[in-house]
C-alpha cells in the first residue's frame, strides 16, 4: 500500500518491531507525543509539543492521529495527502505510528525498531 512515497517502510511493516506494535496499541497517545517531540513538529517550542501531540491524538482520534502524520511527512519531506492519513489513522492506527516512529528513528541516524521507551531517553530532536 503505497500513498505517495519516499517513506523507508511500508505500512505493514510494523510487525518487524513487534514490541513498538504492542506499545502503539496500549499507548498510542504516548507514540505519537514522541514523535513530535523527536521532530518539533507541532511549535518551535520542544516542551509544549508532546501535550498538542497528545491532545490533538485524544481528542482528534484519527483525525488528531492524521494531523500528527502530516506533520512528520511535512517534516521530513514525504508525500501524501491529508485525506489517505486520515484513513490509515481510522483504519490501521498502530501500523501507521510504528511507521512514523520507525521513519523519525531512521532519519535521525538511529535503530529503525529501537524500542519507544529505550529511545526517548537518548531524546535529541532533528
Amino acid at each position: 500500500m503505497s500513498e505517495g512515497g519516499d517513506w523507508h517502510f511500508q505500512l505493514f511493516d510494523c510487525f518487524a518491531a513487534p514490541l513498538n506494535c504492542i506499545w502503539a496499541c496500549c499507548v498510542p497517545c504516548g507514540i505519537c507525543c514522541q514523535q513530535a517531540t523527536t521532530t518539533k513538529l507541532i511549535i518551535d517550542q520542544e516542551e509544549n509539543a508532546p501535550t498538542f501531540a497528545f491532545l490533538f491524538a485524544c481528542l482528534g482520534c484519527c483525525f488528531g492521529v492524521a494531523y500528527n502524520r502530516q506533520r512528520i511527512r511535512k517534516t521530513l519531506g514525504i508525500g501524501g495527502s491529508y485525506l489517505i492519513d486520515c484513513i490509515l489513522a481510522f483504519f490501521l492506527p498502530c501500523c501507521t505510528m510504528v511507521r512514523e516512529w520507525r521513519e523519525v528513528m531512521t532519519v535521525k541516524g538511529l535503530k529503525e525498531d529501537e524500542f519507544v521507551w529505550k529511545a526517548w531517553k537518548g531524546y535529541s530532536a532533528i
